[in-house]
């Protein structure tokens, strides 16, 4: 990486859609990473000598390593949220499920049906193992009433243990390189997501559908929860980031989850109030939401409450072809993601890949609004020859048109 390249000021110029052909590459958070499975193998090609850290222990997803985001000139750092003291506790009761043994695991490799281990988080979810992934099996609020869904104890929004550290990495990373752009990951889902895996999904969609009072008692409940979650987060950083990521999907691979207009009722304005609270302190921030699927019916909503970025841009889901997209939203969203993950990274060819890279590039980057990163994490079956050809593409292509050298 060359120390001189100013990513705030192409960041800038990318959010601000200034004329001309510019974009940036991404690589971390929850949305945009590696498996763990695929990224050690990533790791051994480039002749880095370390086991993959885990990102997302339900995803069982990267952290990316400093040598990676410095070949490929990705000038964005991402910081995630600490153990609160809860989950601190609980790490104690399900220490054998949870401390992942990351190369025995590569070296295992796929784990047909799961292993059965499981553990239960701060909220009371449970989750099981199951190959690649821990699976949600057990949702606290299911079957219940309003009057224990009321007493039922959410967690401590405000615990010091969530952005313990987090000032000093910040501080950290500032003097490594001090054009970087920062971006605060996500706590845990989002308002819908929140509320389906406390309830379970049958019955919040029988909520959400009938307009029940356990459905408002607990959508607002999870929205005082995230504004306070997301003051703290901000506060603790003092609001020197760019970048606040929250994910919440709302989208399947031909539709929406639920009727757009639904949709709006119950979780657009309170949504909307989420963002208006952040952004009334700390105006500057640019708010990423990410949602999964066919999400087109409500873009236009995401913008209008306070939306900046929108990841993944998932090109396989209906309605979402970048073509479309630019020409409807480019002057308003930036697109963070655009590269298929379903099937163009599992099985093409590298050179299908360097060709529909280059493809969506010329796309989206025109007058700028668009970060690159694949359509949410890559798989772990995904061959290395294939994610290097994309971020050896995107990293060409990066150069060329920020006018930079090699």
């Amino acid at each position: 990486m060359d120390k001189n390249i100013n990513y705030k000021k192409i960041f800038k110029n990318i959010v601000g859609h200034k004329d001309g052909k510019s974009f940036m590459i991404d690589f971390g958070g929850d949305q945009a990473s590696v498996s763990i499975f695929a990224y050690g193998k990533v790791l051994k090609e480039l002749g880095i000598d370390r086991v993959p850290r885990i990102n997302s222990l339900v995803q069982l997803s990267s952290k990316p390593e400093e040598e990676f985001l410095d070949k490929y000139n990705i000038g964005i750092r991402w910081l995630y949220p600490g153990a609160s003291e809860k989950t601190r506790d609980l790490y104690e009761t399900y220490r054998d499920v949870l401390d992942i043994d990351v190369k025995s695991e590569i070296d295992k490799g796929y784990i047909s049906g799961g292993s059965g281990k499981f553990f239960y988080d701060e909220w009371g979810v449970k989750w099981k193992r199951s190959a690649y992934y821990f699976e949600m099996v057990e949702h606290p609020l299911q079957g219940k009433d309003l009057e224990f869904i009321k007493k039922y104890p959410f967690p401590d929004p405000s615990d010091r243990g969530r952005v313990a550290g987090l000032k000093d990495e910040l501080d950290q990373y500032n003097k490594e390189n001090q054009h970087h752009v920062y971006s605060l990951s996500q706590s845990y889902g989002g308002l819908l997501e929140a509320a389906l895996w406390l309830r379970g999904f049958s019955d919040f969609y029988m909520d959400i559908a009938s307009n029940n009072k356990e459905c408002s008692f607990l959508l607002d409940k999870l929205k005082e929860y995230f504004i306070e979650w997301n003051r703290s987060y901000l506060d603790e950083v003092e609001g020197k980031i760019h970048i606040m990521a929250i994910g919440d999907d709302y989208g399947m691979q031909d539709r929406t989850l639920m009727d757009p207009d639904v949709w709006r009722r119950h979780i657009k304005t309170r949504y909307k109030e989420m963002i208006e609270t952040a952004k009334g302190k700390y105006s500057h921030i640019k708010w990423f939401h990410h949602s999964c699927g066919a999400i087109y019916p409500v873009i236009k909503d995401l913008i209008e409450i306070g939306v900046d970025i929108l990841n993944p841009i998932q090109p396989l889901a209906k309605g979402m072809e970048p073509v479309r997209l630019k020409q409807e939203f480019g002057k308003m969203l930036t697109f963070h993601g655009g590269i298929d993950i379903q099937n163009l990274l599992l099985f093409s060819t590298p050179k299908e890949i360097r060709e529909e890279v280059k493809r969506v590039i010329d796309i989206l980057s025109q007058d700028g609004g668009f970060i690159i990163a694949p359509a949410h994490n890559i798989q772990a079956n995904t061959p290395v020859e294939n994610i290097l050809a994309f971020y050896e593409t995107a990293n060409e292509y990066f150069l060329k048109y920020n006018n930079l050298k090699s």
